[in-house]
């Protein structure tokens, strides 16, 4: 997976995925959602701005359709 891709699909750029795509996203989601960012050798500091980002750039969104 690209990063153009990921940007693409949280920009709402594309309204389609494939199944595979969808099922590779969920996979990365649960790996990362069950580890620590200790685990991956980030910093603390490091990873509290980059929770900090993420929820601003959700907050900004447009909604699904």
């Amino acid at each position: 997976m690209s990063p153009q891709t990921i940007a693409a699909i949280r920009a709402r750029k594309r309204p389609r995925i494939t199944l595979a795509l969808d099922q590779a996203i969920h996979n990365c989601h649960a790996e990362l959602t069950a580890s620590t960012p200790a685990e991956y050798r980030i910093a603390a500091h490091r990873s509290h701005r980059a929770r900090t980002a993420a929820r601003q750039r959700a907050r900004h969104l447009p909604p699904a359709s």
